[in-house]
């Protein structure tokens, strides 16, 4: 009782001590505000990335020549942006040319490219621009896609349909599937990973390991039948947590966080290749894996402690397109050095997700930021640029997601002053290369102002008089990429 008193007396004989009460709860608030409309996924495609963030709304960039961005157009996005109208999504699936999205309601859309089928749609069209739903089901729990697409409602039972040369569908043939058709009569499935090369696996309930479709490399049940028509059990332990796909290799982890993989190439670490490649292999002796996700010849986990770790093919020899340019360094490690065993990527302690497309990644942090690397050919770094191969993490400016980022404790390249501010900030700013763009968003991601000095160093005397009061976000830019950024107070 005493102390509820004692506040606002303190208020009362103290003004300016309220003010500034009143002015720390405000930032905190619209912190967190902003926090919580970062992502709560985010995934790569073969071009494009898209993701979900926590109020429901859906965001992407990258390559739209298959529609996959939703956008009515099939034009690149340099810079994340809304890819629908509505904020009645739960949850987000990227394929390789397509995106699929989980609505509240249960029911599942898809937009992109439609190859033998693997939107689901039920009909041959090429592609849509636009989501259309995908039959009229409305208890999906989890989609994953390559250019066949394995789907788990929440009864348990999994679908499947798209390209199904190898049996990768699952459901005893060879015949491509243009709308999903029931896989088997089990109703225990918990995942499912469609993202290999023809081949797909799954998990169940028991913690047992499953995988069907293409074994032409013999790393899904060795030498004999060159497919797996149906689930079929891959091996006999049953204590399985999640298993993530890539071109020519399979990653897992065990409910212990013990890392495992199997498969010929180097991403599945270094015991490969080996003669039996489809023997799961544990990779070094660390149970402390959080997440994991295998790519194109390259391979990412997260520890529990939050670091970020790669391994996999670095140095661009004997991948499609010859050479080792632009495709080399894309483990993020900063070198072109081929890596069998897992290697920390910087020293950063927050990671939270991860996900790698053809030759690009995504990442995120605990605090909402978003690094990209690799690269950058279609947009898919969404950095604003084009072409500029990116080779270790680096900072994307998406409004709305990096107030939180540690960078604001750090010593920056500008400072704002007074900040708090009422008519008129000074930004003070000195770069190393060359004249930078600095650029003001608001809480929604609009661009409210910008100022393109013709130094590296000089002065921004910015008037705020027609500024709401708030908070905004101060973004410095070189090359359009983002290098610092700050919080910026309007009373």
């Amino acid at each position: 009782m005493a102390l509820r008193l004692a506040m606002p007396l303190l208020f009362v004989l103290n003004p300016h001590l309220m003010k500034k009460y009143i002015t720390l709860y405000i930032l905190l608030f619209f912190t967190n505000l902003i926090f919580c409309q970062c992502f709560t996924t985010l995934n790569s495609g073969f071009w494009h990335v898209s993701g979900i963030k926590s109020d429901g709304t859906i965001w992407g960039w990258g390559s739209g020549d298959a529609g996959q961005l939703n956008n009515g157009t099939r034009f690149a996005e340099l810079t994340a942006v809304p890819i629908s109208s509505t904020a009645d999504w739960q949850k987000m699936f990227v394929g390789e040319f397509t995106n699929f999205g989980l609505k509240n309601n249960g029911t599942l859309w898809g937009a992109g490219a439609n190859p033998s089928g693997v939107l689901g749609v039920g009909t041959t069209i090429s592609s849509s621009s636009t989501f259309v739903q995908i039959g009229t089901a409305s208890n999906w729990r989890q989609i994953s896609s390559g250019l066949h697409t394995i789907g788990v409602r929440t009864d348990g039972s999994i679908w499947g349909w798209g390209f199904n040369d190898f049996g990768q569908v699952g459901n005893g043939n060879l015949q491509d599937e243009y709308a999903p058709v029931r896989i088997g009569t089990d109703n225990d499935w918990k995942e499912v990973d469609a993202k290999g090369n023809r081949v797909s696996f799954g998990i169940k309930t028991n913690g047992t390991l499953w995988a069907w479709g293409g074994n032409n490399i013999n790393y899904l049940f060795g030498a004999g039948n060159f497919s797996w028509f149906v689930p079929t059990q891959h091996n006999a332990a049953t204590d399985w947590k999640t298993v993530s796909g890539g071109w020519a290799h399979a990653l897992m982890l065990k409910t212990n966080n013990t890392l495992w993989a199997l498969g010929i190439d180097i991403a599945a670490g270094p015991h490969a290749p080996l003669e039996a490649p489809y023997v799961p292999l544990q990779i070094g002796t660390d149970a402390n894996w959080a997440s994991i996700c295998a790519g194109y010849r390259m391979s990412f986990a997260i520890k529990t402690n939050g670091t970020l770790w790669a391994w996999g093919k670095n140095d661009g020899v004997n991948n499609p397109g010859g050479g080792t340019s632009p495709i080399a360094g894309l483990l993020g490690d900063g070198t072109t050095i081929d890596r069998p065993n897992p290697v920390q990527i910087g020293t950063d302690t927050n990671w939270a997700t991860v996900s790698a497309g053809w030759f690009s990644v995504v990442a995120t942090k605990t605090n909402g930021a978003v690094y990209t690397w690799g690269l950058n050919n279609q947009g898919q770094l969404g950095n604003g640029n084009l072409d500029d191969t990116v080779l270790v993490p680096t900072l994307i400016n998406i409004p709305g997601c990096t107030l939180a980022n540690p960078s604001f404790t750090k010593k920056e390249p500008f400072s704002i002053a007074p900040n708090p501010a009422k008519d008129n900030v000074t930004i003070n700013f000195e770069t190393t290369k060359q004249p930078p763009t600095i650029e003001i968003y608001d809480l929604f991601g609009r661009l409210i102002t910008s100022h393109q000095p013709t130094t590296a160093a000089g002065v921004w005397e910015l008037s705020t008089l027609n500024f709401s009061a708030g908070v905004y976000l101060v973004v410095l830019k070189e090359n359009n990429a983002v290098v610092a950024q700050q919080k910026l107070i309007k009373q």
